[in-house]
């Protein structure tokens, strides 16, 4: 049976020991969540940049549509005053009308090809947009689940704790350490 004060020494540099490699461990797992944490970062980023991008096509197509619809929106105007003007002479207000009018379907012809050419590049960016952002929920998840492991305690967690209360409860139980430790805190405290 070894003295009390070798075991003493060999629990002592045995916690150490352990104290060590758990600081380790522990500076090593944080390291590789921050890098791991950082790319889906970037990479939530570039998504979002590229969302953004199409977002500001599809409204470019918007801003085009709304000046195709600037001279239909006219023409309806000076139609509007001809029908006002009308007065005794029908058949020169109407032969008046007859250009405004084939200007007004032109423009709305062209305005209808510039909807449905909206239409067209919306649905075409549309799937992309979703899996985009499905993507991005697939990752959240991913990360939530890291979160979720990393925070779970488990076995060798436990088996830690009840070594170090077994330690903690053996100081406190054996006269010769708490002596020991008594007088180095006495002498450690003296100036």
């Amino acid at each position: 049976m070894p003295p009390r004060g070798d075991l003493t020494g060999q629990i002592e540099a045995a916690r150490k020991d352990l104290l060590e490699r758990t600081e380790r461990e522990v500076a090593d797992l944080r390291t590789g969540v921050l890098g791991e944490v950082a790319q889906i970062r970037k990479a939530a980023d570039r998504r979002v940049g590229d969302s953004l991008a199409r977002v500001d096509t599809a409204l470019g197509r918007v801003e085009e549509l709304r000046g195709d619809l600037k001279p239909v929106l006219a023409s309806a105007a000076t139609l509007e005053q001809h029908a006002d003007a009308l007065t005794g002479d029908v058949k020169d207000s109407l032969d008046d009308l007859y250009f405004d009018l084939k200007g007004s379907v032109a423009s709305a012809t062209v305005a209808a090809t510039s909807v449905s050419q909206m239409s067209l590049d919306v649905r075409a960016a549309l799937p992309k947009a979703i899996s985009t952002w499905q993507g991005i929920g697939t990752n959240v998840d991913g990360i939530t689940a890291n979160i979720n492991r990393l925070t779970k305690p488990r076995w060798y967690d436990r088996l830690l704790g009840y070594g170090l209360n077994g330690v903690v409860i053996y100081r406190n139980l054996n006269p010769a350490t708490n002596l020991t430790i008594k007088g180095a805190q006495i002498i450690s405290s003296r100036p």
